[in-house]
């Protein structure tokens, strides 16, 4: 999903992937009891927001590659997010908000061509 290769020295156990100084880090746990996205009695143990600049491509590529699309918030002016699980239920959203000013009376979008 990241496009950034596994860590060297990963395992079955434990995998990282490196984005410059921050890493994901992933590991093993025994039983282990999938979220199911929103119920809160088997919550979600984290979420991501990709950034993108074209939903439609990569929303293709997320549904491609196992993603199942559960809620929609792109505006007619093609910003906003959508909200996936991954194909065990794990929640995390694509986001299009590219030249957004972010302020405490909510967001400015910006015109698109």
């Amino acid at each position: 999903m990241t496009g950034r290769p596994i860590k060297e020295g990963s395992s079955e156990d434990w995998a990282g992937i490196q984005f410059g100084e921050i890493e994901l880090a992933f590991i093993r746990v025994d039983d282990y009891r999938a979220p199911q996205w929103p119920d809160s009695e088997h919550p979600k143990q984290f979420h991501l927001d990709f950034e993108v600049d074209e939903i439609k491509s990569e929303q293709r590529r997320v549904l491609d590659l196992g993603a199942t699309l559960w809620q929609d918030f792109i505006g007619p002016n093609g910003y906003g997010w959508q909200v996936y699980t991954d194909p065990i239920g794990h929640p995390f959203c694509l986001c299009c908000n590219k030249g957004v000013i972010w302020t405490d009376q909510g967001p400015i979008w910006p015109k698109r061509d």
